[in-house]
C-alpha cells in the first residue's frame, strides 16, 4: 500500500525483492530449432516452401501459368486458321509466299525478343514481365482482328510474336514456388 507522508510516498506494504523474471516469448514457428536449448534455425526460401507444401498459392499460380500457356498455344494455332481465311480475301491479293511470311514473322519475333524478355524478367521480376507481355498480347491480338490490310496484319502478328516469347517465363515462375518433392516428380 502506498501512503503519502510529508509529500513523500512510502511503500511499506509493497512486497520486497525482485519479481520473478518473465520467460522470453517463443520464437515464430518458422524459426524454431530442433530443441529449446539450441539457437533458432533460420530457413532458406526453398526450405520454407518445402515446409509449407503445396497450397492455394501454388494452385492459383498453376492456373495462371496454364492460362498463359493456353494463350501461347492459341496464338500459334491462329496461324493455321488465318492461312485459309486470307486466301479467300480477294481484295488483299495474298500469295502463298505472303502467308509463309506471316508465320515466319511470328517466329522471327519470338527468336529476337526472347533474350530481351529474359533480361526484363531477371531485372524487374517474372511477374511484372508476364503481366506486361500479357497486356500487350491482348492489345496486339485485338489490333490483329481489325487489321485493314495485309501489311498491318503482318506487323501485328510480329508484335504478337514479340509478346508470346515471354510466356515460357511462366514455367520458371511456377517451378520457383513448388516444393522439392513435387519438383522431383516433374523431372
Amino acid at each position: 500500500m502506498v501512503t503519502v507522508e510529508n509529500d513523500k510516498p512510502t511503500t511499506d506494504a509493497l512486497p520486497t525483492g525482485n519479481p520473478p523474471p518473465r520467460p522470453p516469448p517463443p520464437p515464430p514457428a518458422i524459426m524454431q530449432g530442433p530443441s529449446s536449448n539450441k539457437p533458432p534455425k533460420y530457413y532458406t526460401i526453398s526450405e520454407a516452401i518445402d515446409a509449407m507444401g503445396y497450397g492455394k498459392f501454388q494452385i492459383y499460380l498453376s492456373l495462371a501459368a496454364g492460362l498463359a500457356f493456353l494463350s501461347d498455344a492459341m496464338e500459334m494455332m491462329i496461324l493455321s486458321v488465318l492461312a485459309p481465311a486470307l486466301e479467300c480475301q480477294a481484295s488483299w491479293n495474298v500469295t502463298k509466299n505472303s502467308i509463309a511470311s506471316l508465320s515466319s514473322s511470328v517466329f522471327l519475333a519470338m527468336m529476337l525478343t526472347s533474350p530481351i524478355w529474359g533480361f526484363i524478367a531477371d531485372t524487374y521480376g517474372r511477374r511484372s514481365s508476364l503481366m506486361i507481355s500479357s497486356v500487350l498480347l491482348i492489345l496486339f491480338g485485338l489490333l490483329t482482328a481489325v487489321s485493314p490490310s495485309f501489311d498491318w496484319l503482318l506487323g501485328m502478328r510480329f508484335l504478337c510474336g514479340c509478346c508470346i516469347s515471354c510466356m515460357p517465363q511462366c514455367i520458371t515462375l511456377l517451378l520457383e514456388y513448388l516444393p522439392r518433392f513435387l519438383l522431383s516428380l516433374l523431372y
